[in-house]
């Protein structure tokens, strides 16, 4: 069996591992918090997972180029890329706070940006551990399931990979002179 298709198998078996810890229940130990939302930490696993899977999955289908581009912007500059994003994040947080009778309505467009390049961020991080598109989705879809399921660690590595992938798209978009 060659290298390629032994790391392939290694990176299956480690997705429906992890994956399965993703849907077990965290123990009574493990409070959910002030941020509780009244959902199940299924649900939310599930929601996460399907919707990386089906935006990761559209954005390798029809936009390629644009993401391999983009994956390429966020590897090169993972630091810059992630003050870059952590800075706009604090920067419209303080804008939401500070001006109430402006409310959520600066924040929307930065939101519209986390639907689309959080799922690349994920993808990302698959593409650092696997070889294929295919591989890289599992991995990414994966990791959705468990940011949102790890108590602490989880939205922490979620903020991160999402911090880091809109302020690679702020670089790309720096860089291409637009």
């Amino acid at each position: 069996m060659s290298t390629y298709r032994t790391r392939t198998w290694h990176v299956v078996v480690a997705c429906v591992i992890l994956g399965t810890l993703t849907l077990v229940d965290p123990v009574a130990a493990q409070e959910r918090g002030p941020a509780d939302t009244g959902v199940s930490p299924l649900v939310e696993a599930v929601a996460a997972m399907g919707f990386t899977l089906v935006a990761g999955g559209l954005l390798v289908k029809f936009a390629r180029d644009f993401t391999e581009g983009f994956i390429d912007t966020m590897v090169e500059n993972a630091v810059s890329s992630f003050l870059i994003g952590l800075m706009l994040s604090m920067a419209l947080g303080f804008l939401v706070l500070l001006s109430p009778s402006l409310g959520i309505l600066p924040a929307i467009p930065f939101l519209i940006a986390l639907l689309v390049f959080t799922p690349m961020g994920y993808l990302t991080v698959g593409g650092l551990v696997a070889d294929s598109w295919g591989g890289s989705l599992l991995v990414g879809v994966v990791i959705a399931g468990l940011a949102t399921t790890i108590p602490v660690i989880g939205p922490a590595g979620g903020f991160v990979i999402s911090a880091t992938s809109v302020g690679a798209f702020l670089v790309s978009l720096w860089g291409s002179g637009s």
